[in-house]
């Protein structure tokens, strides 16, 4: 296997690990802080009630958020 190659296969195989974990569109912000301390993931995807894909929310954002507020 190329170097490209296990690169990928190492990418794709941690993207797919991390994106077993989503939040819903009207999930409490403990829940979702939770599943980032679980999995360990900066981003997580967002979906509906139908599974649809809708964007992704990102810890980062919402520690600046939180620490702006104070």
């Amino acid at each position: 296997m190329t170097n490209y190659k296990m690169k990928r296969f190492i990418f794709l195989t941690l993207m797919m690990a991390a994106t077993l974990t989503a939040c819903g569109t009207k999930e409490k912000m403990e829940s979702v802080m939770n599943k980032f301390e679980f999995t360990g993931a900066w981003n997580l995807p967002v979906v509906d009630e139908t599974g649809k894909y809708l964007g992704f929310v990102s810890k980062s954002s919402i520690i600046f958020i939180s620490e702006c507020r104070l």
